[in-house]
């Protein structure tokens, strides 16, 4: 019995492998259209979930050049 179930498992893991390289070929099989020439597709981008820290640009200081007061910067130019 325990032959039967080794020679079995043995099966089951060839199969599984088999499968596993022939869903690989057709991924990047050239002449499948949602691919670009066999190149594997990029994942689909995430939403930007709530959890996320926040990605708000940091406007650094460089040495030598004072950081912008907010107040002056109004978004119109002097005249």
């Amino acid at each position: 019995m325990r032959n039967f179930l080794e020679r079995d498992v043995r099966r089951h893991k060839r199969e599984q492998k088999e499968a596993y390289r022939k869903r690989k070929e057709r991924a990047n099989h050239p002449s499948r259209p949602t691919s670009r020439g066999g190149q594997p597709t990029l994942p689909p981008k995430r939403a930007p979930s709530a959890l996320d820290p926040p990605t708000q640009k940091v406007w650094r200081e460089k040495k030598g050049t004072p950081a912008p007061p907010p107040s002056e910067s109004g978004g119109k130019s002097k005249q």
